[in-house]
């Protein structure tokens, strides 16, 4: 059992959940609830290539953490409900028409990797498979019986800077102030938190994400998303902004969300006037050391991509994310081969015509 709980998702919110429907795909949302535990899924248009009916527990590039929810409001730790969440995989088993499971970014240090493992050789299934496997970064909180961070850091897992690093980032933090006054401040909740949003909005807007079109606010609908769902998680304690400022102009945000003990980075934002000054870095390291203060926090994840050039060389943890094909019944296990020859040739075509357009 992992001595810290990572088998939390902020996504798994209500509020998160509820406005994030239009941009989760393609199926119609189910959830099934077990005493404290829930597994929200979607049914999948029928792939008859890929021999039937698929489900997908609800997972998307705004969500990119597929898990439980054991009710974080309680205090209750998912790592005590494997027989919860064997009751939730038998009911999907046996109410869906569906023969195979798809567990997007699905986390591999969370306990359900053993559970899914025994489940399937309880029913004689004792095949599944794993794709697009990789590592992203996670600051774990190694803690005194007092509630301190060991070293200061959170020990061997958590910030990791290099002398060198660390004194270029706060020269870097003493230049800033020579252009102004720099404070950092956040916002958790009411007309401030709807404020800051706004603001965070508008910076994401000024990098690349603008240029790209991938900003919050480049698409009506994510727009909407964040201004419908965030204010409310940031209601329950569940979502905060913090940002830097040089003479109250914001030149770096963070959006946080919460789940248990867990701190998620959801979006970060600077502007490239900047750039010189690391102020994304500044903020990323200014929320860590916070958490790291903080012994409610056990761990913060990136939700970042693999190979990530910023958040990569900040923590030193680790954790592995996939997507799992589970066979829910004897004819998934043809369905799993299927669908991971599907998969991976999708991601071959992909990747060449990626390559492709770089030319």
């Amino acid at each position: 059992m992992p001595t810290t709980n990572l088998g939390y998702s902020p996504f798994l919110h209500p509020d998160f959940v509820r406005h994030g429907l239009k941009l989760s795909g393609q199926g119609l949302l189910n959830q099934l609830r077990t005493g404290e535990v829930e597994l929200v899924y979607e049914d999948l248009r029928p792939v008859y290539l890929l021999g039937g009916q698929m489900v997908r527990v609800w997972a998307h590039e705004y969500a990119p953490l597929g898990g439980l929810l054991a009710c974080a409001a309680k205090g209750l730790d998912v790592r005590n409900y494997y027989d919860e969440f064997c009751t939730l995989l038998n009911q999907l088993a046996d109410q869906s028409n569906a023969s195979l499971l798809v567990w997007p970014f699905f986390p591999d240090n969370a306990p359900f990797t053993d559970w899914i493992e025994q489940w399937l050789n309880e029913r004689g299934l004792n095949a599944f498979e794993r794709l697009r496997v990789h590592e992203r970064a996670i600051c774990i909180i190694e803690r005194a019986s007092d509630g301190t961070a060991i070293d200061g850091n959170g020990g061997a897992q958590g910030l990791v800077l290099r002398s060198k690093k660390k004194k270029e980032y706060g020269r870097q933090l003493r230049r800033l102030n020579d252009l102004g006054s720099i404070q950092f401040c956040h916002a958790g909740t009411g007309d401030d938190f709807a404020h800051a949003l706004e603001i965070f909005l508008k910076l994401e807007a000024l990098g690349w994400k603008g240029e790209r079109g991938s900003a919050l606010i480049c698409d009506p609908q994510t727009a909407d998303f964040a201004r419908a769902c965030l204010p409310a998680m940031a209601k329950d304690g569940k979502a905060r902004i913090d940002w830097l400022s040089v003479d109250g102009k914001a030149v770096a945000g963070l959006i946080s969300l919460r789940a248990g003990s867990g701190l998620f980075s959801w979006k970060i934002a600077s502007d490239p006037a900047f750039a010189k000054s690391s102020v994304g870095v500044q903020i990323m390291l200014h929320v860590s050391r916070q958490a790291i203060e903080d012994p409610s926090i056990d761990y913060i994840d990136s939700l970042a991509t693999a190979n990530h050039p910023m958040i990569d060389h900040l923590w030193a943890g680790r954790r592995t994310i996939s997507n799992l094909l589970i066979p829910l019944k004897a004819s998934g296990l043809r369905s799993v081969k299927l669908a991971k020859l599907y998969y991976e040739g999708h991601d071959q075509l992909k990747a060449r015509a990626k390559t492709l357009l770089k030319r």
